[in-house]
């Protein structure tokens, strides 16, 4: 069965473009990638020009395609955007898989509110064949919204780019702490992932032990990467890494190399590739409960999970890590075999194949 995906222009930044970069699907001879939007399209003019063709591009690689995987997100711009790729594709009569990958939650509740919406979602989203989630509070959500309880819901994860795992030495990070311990800060840079959250945490955990050697290494670029280091220069702060984009051996190296992941996130995320990423590399991850990280974070076992958006809290839990190397050795070593069995690319993968093989047999 020949398969289609319907991903972001890779030249995009994103957890959906991470995720199917680093999967490398279209490597696989029965699948392709459509890029379902263009990069550097700004107005309302130059997408709607732009969106005709992708329809239309959409519609000759349907025609060969037994399967149709859809990526969207629960918001506004996803929303209308995907709700007519599913239409055509089921006019098409054929197989829909919808992911969804993100999740707004006012959106979701603008849904229930709207008949018009509600309408739409239910005879569009609600009649795929197949739906992935990334948490199983996503599948409820589904049913909550109108997804016959009866059909197929997997809960998936996101996935730890594990292509340069081999040269990783857990050992040599666990002893290297003691003399310079690394926090990692891996996200778009944008104030609602928690950026300056965590700047303010790393001043405060740095002021409370002034005679540790330790440095905070913001890796990514983002609307916000301009404002935050002049953020960080206005505030005086010192031992701030401002890395920009990372990718491949770059980004192997700040993983490797970094202690403790820092991640006070308030967006609407589904299931960051960040947090695996640094449980892959042993790192104890501190961060909110936000949509899955709960799921894969338990509060205390592996990481630390805090509802507060204060900088306080979180300088809490960096220190205490750093005076618990018992508490940070077990939640490092924790992660980083967790990852090891379920995150990796080829599990991930793995996973993904059994759910198409499972609507080829239907």
């Amino acid at each position: 069965m020949r398969i289609l995906i319907l991903v972001p222009d890779f030249r995009t930044r994103g957890g959906v473009v991470n995720y199917y970069r680093t999967l490398r699907l279209s490597d696989e001879p029965n699948i392709d990638y459509l890029f379902i939007n263009r990069h550097g399209t700004r107005s309302i003019v130059s997408k709607s020009f732009f969106a005709v063709f992708i329809y239309l591009d959409f519609l000759r690689a349907a025609v060969r395609s037994g399967l149709i995987h859809i990526n969207p997100s629960l918001d506004r711009n996803s929303f209308y955007r995907d709700f007519l790729f599913i239409v055509l594709a089921r006019l098409l009569r054929k197989n829909v898989l919808i992911f969804f990958r993100g999740w707004e939650e006012p959106y979701e509740e603008s849904i229930r509110n709207s008949a018009f919406k509600s309408f739409l979602f239910r005879h569009s989203y609600a009649k795929a064949d197949r739906f992935v989630v990334l948490g199983e509070g996503f599948k409820r959500k589904l049913v909550a919204l109108g997804v016959d309880p009866a059909k197929p819901i997997h809960v998936e994860t996101t996935v730890a780019d594990s292509s340069h795992i081999e040269s990783f030495d857990l050992a040599r990070k666990l002893s290297s702490i003691e003399s310079h311990c690394r926090f990692l800060f891996m996200s778009r840079v944008l104030r609602e992932k928690g950026v300056y959250i965590a700047m303010d945490a790393f001043a405060e955990c740095k002021a409370s032990l002034p005679g540790r050697e330790m440095t905070l290494v913001i890796a990514g670029s983002g609307e916000d990467l301009a404002a935050a280091k002049t953020y960080a220069r206005d505030k005086g702060y010192t031992g701030i890494e401002f890395a920009g984009d990372v990718s491949g051996a770059d980004k192997a190296r700040f993983l490797e190399t970094c202690h403790v992941m820092v991640f006070p996130t308030y967006y609407k995320e589904g299931l960051p590739n960040a947090i695996l990423e640094g449980m892959l590399y042993g790192m104890p991850i501190i961060s909110r409960p936000v949509a899955a990280i709960p799921e894969v974070v338990s509060n205390g076992v592996n990481g630390y999970l805090t509802e507060s958006m204060e900088s306080s809290t979180f300088a809490h839990y960096m220190l205490e890590l750093l005076r618990d190397p018992g508490a940070y050795r077990r939640m490092a070593v924790a992660n980083h075999r967790a990852a090891s069995e379920a995150f990796t690319s080829d599990k991930v993968k793995e996973r993904l194949f059994a759910v198409y093989r499972q609507m080829e047999s239907r």
